[in-house]
């Protein structure tokens, strides 16, 4: 593909996966006050660890998506 391309939805995906980051970033301190408040009032853990393991899964499937993304694109 020409670079007149690829470097437009290149740039738009690094965009992406900016934004990407910001909303799991505000996920993961949701999700870890969640967790804080739940052990010291001693409620269910379980349910409030496994939301901080989501955004983390998230933000790993994401970024992994994008450096797909672009690899595929460059070697086309």
């Amino acid at each position: 593909m020409p670079s007149s391309v690829t470097e437009p939805v290149t740039q738009l995906l690094r965009w992406g996966l900016g934004l990407a980051m910001i909303i799991s970033l505000i996920w993961l301190i949701i999700a870890a006050t969640n967790f804080w408040t739940a052990r010291r009032d001693g409620g269910d853990i379980a349910d409030s660890a496994a939301g901080v393991f989501r955004v983390l899964g998230g933000a790993i499937i994401a970024s992994s998506c994008t450096v797909i993304a672009v690899a595929v694109m460059a070697t086309s």
